[in-house]
């Protein structure tokens, strides 16, 4: 995805239309999700989290995209996102449960 600069413009440069909110991008990201679009899904909870500027809803996005990740194979993505989640949110299990999920793959991967 290109890198809209300083992050101010993403709004109006998003091929999303105008200011979509971090919960709308969740929202479809979810909705991808379930429909077995992980690639999609995790560029919406990417999308999400550029647009997410309080960080509200950082801790939902990543534990969101590492399953997203983890359900296209791609361990070391999916680890990443949900260390990000634990370092916001040390006290919600979810980051942890994706944490466990990654290594899981990895160590798969390993055997």
């Amino acid at each position: 995805g290109k890198k809209s600069e300083g992050g101010i413009m993403s709004a109006n440069g998003s091929a999303a239309g105008h200011g979509q909110s971090a919960e709308s991008c969740n929202q479809a990201g979810n909705e991808a999700l379930a429909v077995g679009k992980h690639a999609q899904a995790v560029q919406w909870y990417s999308k999400g989290l550029e647009a997410d500027t309080a960080q509200q809803l950082h801790p939902v996005l990543l534990s969101n995209r590492s399953s997203a990740h983890a359900h296209m194979g791609e361990w070391g993505m999916a680890l990443n996102d949900a260390n990000a989640c634990i370092n916001i949110r040390p006290k919600w299990s979810r980051g942890y449960a994706c944490r466990g999920a990654a290594l899981e793959g990895l160590g798969r991967l390993e055997e």
